[in-house]
């Protein structure tokens, strides 16, 4: 029966691929160092390359993410092909991936959408508006230029109070009362005028509102292109 003895760990083992991995040019045909010493060689080389690694993208980590959104553009159809035939793949996986990922994170991902939603709520109120607009089949164009437009066109304040507070998306005409979702119908408001207005005629609710202004009457017939009362054809 032949032995080796290992470089490594120097037993005397077995030359039998059961103590050790194949090499064709090897004593016996098989390597210098046992499966053993092989593992615990693989294992630090594993986690010396992930140390490298981790350290050399902490140093790097603008010039690799240029690098990777360069690399993007230029291969967009081909890695975005690659993305959804992965994902189509491994469905289950994702799923089970998903869960997991929310249940050891579920207060910090909350955390994350609460204030997500806290600094994009026009785009949740816009895509819900959008929404209900077009199950009422009314006009729903409205875009995200239009709506800075006019936050700019009412210097970031609310359209009827005039105080520079958050401001939300306004249907003029009521969505009740089939006013559609386009820059012809969409003021900017503060919550507090918003929830005042609520479905009610503007030129019955305006004039008898605490906050009322002729001046900021006049500002919004204006952007909405009224004269007496009726409204032409928007420039916008």
């Amino acid at each position: 029966m032949n032995t080796k003895i290992c470089v490594v760990c120097k037993v005397e083992k077995e030359a039998s691929f059961e103590y050790w991995h194949a090499q064709k040019n090897g004593k016996y045909g098989i390597r210098s160092k046992c499966k053993e010493c092989m593992k615990e060689y693989s294992k630090a080389t594993k986690e010396w390359r992930a140390e490298w690694s981790k350290k050399h993208r902490a140093e790097n980590r603008d010039k690799i993410l240029e690098e990777g959104k360069r690399y993007y553009q230029e291969n967009k159809k081909e890695v975005q092909a690659r993305h959804a035939e992965w994902r189509s793949k491994n469905k289950e996986e994702i799923r089970v991936w998903h869960r997991n990922n929310y249940l050891r994170n579920k207060d910090k991902i909350k955390e994350q959408h609460k204030n997500y939603y806290d600094e994009n709520k026009h785009k949740f109120f816009n895509a819900n508006a959008k929404r209900n607009a077009r199950m009422k089949n009314l006009e729903h164009s409205y875009t995200e230029e239009q709506w800075l437009r006019c936050k700019d066109y009412f210097d970031n304040s609310c359209a009827y109070c005039g105080r520079k507070r958050k401001l939300e998306l306004e249907h003029f005409i009521p969505l009740t009362k089939n006013g559609e979702f386009t820059v012809n119908n969409i003021v900017a408001a503060c919550r507090s005028c918003n929830s005042s207005k609520s479905s009610k005629d503007f030129f019955e609710w305006y004039p008898t509102n605490e906050n009322f202004s002729a001046k900021r009457q006049q500002k919004i017939m204006k952007y909405l292109n009224y004269k007496s009362d009726i409204q032409q054809l928007s420039i916008f």
